[in-house]
């Protein structure tokens, strides 16, 4: 995705607003939507 000019051009991408996350099984139930949460607000 990091090589597409659509995403090149996005607004958020272009003012360097965009951040990553570790990633998170998403089969985990409560405790992975808890590390979810943590990642975002830590981001």
């Amino acid at each position: 995705i990091a090589r597409s000019s659509l995403w090149a051009n996005l607004p958020c991408v272009r003012n360097g607003q965009v951040r990553t996350i570790p990633p998170v099984w998403p089969f985990g139930g409560l405790t992975a939507a808890a590390r979810f949460a943590e990642f975002v607000a830590a981001a």
